[in-house]
């Protein structure tokens, strides 16, 4: 898997294409400008595709290709995969004559629409070869970028864990800004694959430390996340007053936003069944329902989950609530282990956790 392909095998829409790679070619896209990957905002992925378009009419050569590969991402982000594979047949075509920056993204780029077009045995391989060609010829960001990918293409393999562990290991490696900022994602990743294999200890260090990463970027709505998923793991582990203190705290915090959050109070609902509350734990049950029936992702990928907590809400929503925009989970699953007699942790109560080392910035 570790070997420099010459040339590269792109699989594109059941055919082999082959492209010689000669970093030699050409010298890497110049950054004109702007970095074209900064111009993505998940959130509205129409108005980047909007803003990337503008900006590739008035570049030029090999950065015109790599703000290109940045527009198919954007198409692909609406679910728009035809379109998406259109532009970047665009940037195939000059392929061979491009820098390796370009390169790198193309790969990164055509993997991406075939993962999530549900294409994973076309994209795995793809994103290896970013990897592979990133190690040599690119940037640490965009390597890094390629390894998380290989880890999601191959979820649920031992694939996962190794690419994982590849991408994190470069990450802390590195003291390029760029590289660094993959921290706080891939120990969340890394988390919730330990915690899908029960490893929660393992699990935890790792929420933990994306926890204390988070914190230290300030980054309000990933320290919550990275709360929440800590108070998760602490179910797991059968620390149930500590992760009830902390799911807590994050519920009342939504409120005074008026954001209140389906996956908090699923949570709320879980601890409170735990401790016996059934009154308290059917109101919280009730309360998600109506907030997670409105989850396309969640109700598309864990029926059984919704159905669950459906049963548990006494198969009742309280509908005055009303529904936030979603966003996706993490898949989990529910408690691995088996329930432990509710009892308060020797823990303060406060939602700050202790955590494994510091990692430098």
């Amino acid at each position: 898997m570790n070997v420099y392909l010459l040339p590269c095998l792109l699989l594109l829409t059941g055919c082999v294409t082959t492209v010689t790679v000669n970093p030699k070619l050409a010298p890497p896209a110049a950054t004109e400008a702007v970095d074209p990957g900064t111009l993505i905002n998940f959130d509205d992925a129409e108005t980047s595709e909007q803003e990337l378009r503008a900006l590739a009419e008035d570049a030029s050569g090999p950065y015109k290709l790599e703000v290109l590969t940045q527009v198919a991402r954007a198409q692909g982000l609406q679910g728009r995969y035809d379109e998406a594979h259109a532009t970047l047949d665009q940037v195939e075509a000059t392929l061979p004559e491009a820098g390796s920056l370009v390169r790198i993204r193309y790969l990164l780029e055509r993997g991406r629409v075939f993962n999530s077009s549900g294409d994973t045995d076309a994209a795995a391989p793809l994103f290896e070869q970013a990897f592979e060609l990133g190690t040599t010829h690119g940037p640490a960001h965009l390597t890094i970028d390629a390894a998380h990918m290989v880890a999601i293409a191959s979820q649920g393999t031992p694939a996962e864990l190794t690419w994982g562990l590849k991408g994190l290991a470069l990450a802390e490696a590195s003291d390029d800004p760029r590289a660094r900022s993959w921290l706080g994602p891939l120990y969340n990743n890394l988390g919730w694959t330990y915690h899908d294999q029960g490893e929660f200890d393992k699990a935890l260090d790792l929420f933990q430390k994306g926890l204390a990463i988070r914190r230290k970027d300030g980054d309000e709505g990933a320290t919550y996340l990275a709360r929440w998923a800590v108070a998760r793991c602490l179910r797991s582990l059968g620390r149930y007053q500590k992760a009830l203190d902390i799911q807590t705290q994050l519920e009342a915090e939504g409120a005074r936003r008026g954001e209140p959050d389906g996956y908090v109070f699923e949570e709320l609902g879980e601890l409170y069944l735990v401790k016996g509350d059934a009154d308290a734990a059917r109101a919280w049950f009730q309360r998600a329902l109506v907030l997670l029936e409105a989850d396309e992702w969640l109700v598309a990928n864990e029926r059984e989950r919704i159905e669950r907590i459906r049963e548990l809400a006494g198969g009742a929503a309280d509908t005055q609530e009303t529904a936030p925009g979603t966003r996706d989970d993490p898949s989990v699953e529910e408690n691995g282990g088996d329930e432990e007699e509710f009892e308060p942790d020797d823990d303060d109560g406060d939602d700050e956790v202790d955590h494994g080392p510091e990692v430098d910035m």
